[in-house]
C-alpha cells in the first residue's frame, strides 16, 4: 500500500525517519512531496486547495500507483481532505492529524 504524506506548514517532502521505519516495517510505501512554495518547489499564485489533489494525482500516475491513502498533518489537513473528496476512485483512506 502506498501512502502520500503531505507535509505541514512549514515543511518539505523530507519525511521523519521514525515514520519511514514504521511504514517500511508495515509494508507501506510512504511518499513525500513538496507543496508549491516549500522545499525546492516554486510558489504558484492563484492556487486553491483542490490543486493539491491534482498534484498528488500526477505524482501517483508518474509512479504507476492506482490506489493509495493520503495523510496530512498540521497545515496539510485541507489538501489531504481535498484528495479524498476529489479522487474517491483512487484514495482508499485519508487522515488528518493535528
Amino acid at each position: 500500500m502506498a501512502v502520500f504524506a503531505i507535509h505541514g506548514t512549514p515543511g518539505s517532502r523530507l519525511l521523519y525517519k521514525p515514520h519511514l521505519d514504521s511504514a517500511e516495517a508495515g509494508g507501506i510505501r510512504l511518499i513525500g512531496c513538496n507543496r508549491p512554495g516549500f522545499g525546492h518547489s516554486t510558489r504558484v499564485e492563484g492556487r486553491n486547495v483542490a490543486n493539491a489533489a491534482r498534484d498528488v494525482a500526477r505524482i501517483a500516475d508518474s509512479l504507476g500507483i492506482d490506489r493509495f491513502a493520503v495523510w496530512g498533518h498540521s497545515g496539510s489537513g485541507d489538501p489531504a481532505l481535498a484528495c479524498a473528496a476529489l479522487m474517491s476512485a483512487s484514495v482508499v483512506a485519508s487522515a488528518c492529524v493535528s
